[in-house]
């Protein structure tokens, strides 16, 4: 049933721009506009149907989000923050779930733990656009009120995940500052979330999350 209703949708947007097509380019583009001949070259019904098909396999899962799912599960977290890299950091714990959305599209992360003593709840989802060819991610969490947005591509070994966005640090009157972030795959059952800073020199790490499967033995032999 889901499938169906998924598929409904994806059958109505893609009608609705085949029907926009349809209608032709509107009524100031004049006929030496660029516009003007993707509309033309559009009216036939092959045409039409092959934008159709188009639409429906740009959203369909990929091998690309299939690598996704060995993040699918429960997980202990051991978070570091460094506030100083000369300094030692600030060690919390906490708890994260991750499961699938939309399909196999998309997977979604609730996290829960502490920062500094306080209470500390994250919210996040990571997929891959078939458009732009990169994977794309999303953030927000209870110590602000803001929405982290990065892109970016896996390594060719499959295990490192290098994604770029931007922050704001209302503190130092920064804002849109640009930051990396890593994802390292050490097993199916450990992995780690590095957030890294890039503006000024070489990068550093400012925060690292240690994420090992709850209930795995240790993976002690691991690289």
């Amino acid at each position: 049933m889901r499938a169906t209703r998924l598929n409904c949708l994806v059958f109505l947007a893609g009608g609705a721009a085949a029907l926009a097509i349809a209608a032709g380019p509107p009524a100031d583009v004049h006929t030496d506009h660029p516009l003007h001949e993707v509309m033309e070259a559009s009216q036939t019904p092959e045409a039409q149907q092959e934008m159709m098909n188009d639409w429906i396999a740009m959203g369909q899962p990929t091998a690309a989000h299939a690598w996704l799912g060995r993040f699918v599960g429960e997980w202990d977290v051991k978070t570091e923050t460094f506030m100083d890299p000369a300094a030692p950091p600030i060690v919390s714990s906490a708890t994260a779930k991750v499961t699938w959305k939309m399909e196999g599209k998309w997977i979604e992360e609730h996290f829960h733990g502490d920062m500094r003593g306080m209470p500390f709840e994250g919210f996040g989802s990571t997929g891959f656009d078939n458009v732009k060819k990169q994977y794309v991610s999303s953030w927000m969490d209870s110590m602000g009120s803001g929405l982290y947005v990065s892109y970016g591509s896996v390594s060719p070994d499959m295990k490192t995940l290098t994604m770029f966005g931007k922050m704001d640090e209302p503190m130092t009157g920064e804002y849109g500052k640009a930051v990396m972030y890593q994802i390292t795959v050490h097993s199916e059952d450990h992995h780690t979330f590095e957030m890294k800073e890039v503006v000024y020199g070489d990068p550093f790490t400012v925060m690292k999350m240690e994420y090992r499967r709850k209930g795995a033995m240790s993976d002690a032999g691991e690289q």
